[in-house]
């Protein structure tokens, strides 16, 4: 299965993105591939990247100096931050 994010509360309950590529922008500028248009997420909030080795694939999160933060399972994400299945950003 692919890996996604799904938007659990906010203007667009239940809205799912497919992350795919080496990167994703997340925020609520227009130019972001993960728009959220919610005053809690600053123009350019987050952004997770996909690296893959011979090791396997892994998801990292970055928050990009946002505003109001970016937390991983509650716990604020102030460098790369690895996600796993479940983890709620």
């Amino acid at each position: 299965m692919a890996a996604r994010l799904v938007i659990q509360r906010g203007p667009t309950p239940n809205q799912e993105y497919q992350l795919q590529g080496q990167q994703m922008n997340i925020g609520r500028s227009a130019d972001n591939e993960i728009v959220i248009n919610d005053a809690e997420v600053s123009r350019r909030h987050a952004r997770i990247l996909h690296r893959q080795d011979m090791s396997g694939s892994q998801f990292l999160l970055e928050d990009l100096g946002s505003t109001n933060g970016t937390f991983v399972n509650g716990l604020r994400c102030n460098t790369l931050t690895p996600l796993a299945e479940g983890d709620i950003i």
